[in-house]
């Protein structure tokens, strides 16, 4: 526990230090696997995963996923938010404010449409 706080007072302190509402990175350090790729375990280990979203679970502080675009090959990107503890209502307006001005979402090939 206390790495996890010495890691979030780090990183509230960089967006006080800069006033910023939150800090955003690319949710994966890789393109989403396909299927095909999950089924290769010792690839892609729960531990070894190479995911950004730790950042957050590791510093115990809110965050939020979003659409953030397509790679060259169609595969979709999310970025991540994290934002300070106790700033959930803010990190929902963040998000929903960039996936309004990224328009980046669109409908799953995969789904039927309602």
């Amino acid at each position: 526990m206390a790495r996890g706080t010495a890691f979030q007072r780090t990183l509230v302190g960089l967006m006080a230090e800069h006033n910023l509402d939150g800090l955003c990175h690319p949710a994966l350090r890789i393109l989403t696997p396909t299927h095909a790729d999950m089924h290769q375990l010792e690839k892609h280990t729960a531990l070894a995963f190479p995911t950004n979203t730790v950042i957050a679970s590791q510093s115990l502080i809110p965050s939020i996923c979003v659409p953030a675009g397509f790679s060259t090959e169609g595969v979709p990107v999310g970025m991540e938010i994290v934002a300070p503890p106790h700033h959930e209502p803010e990190l929902i307006r963040l998000g929903y404010a960039c996936e309004q001005l990224l328009k980046r979402r669109r409908p799953s090939e995969f789904v039927p449409a309602l």
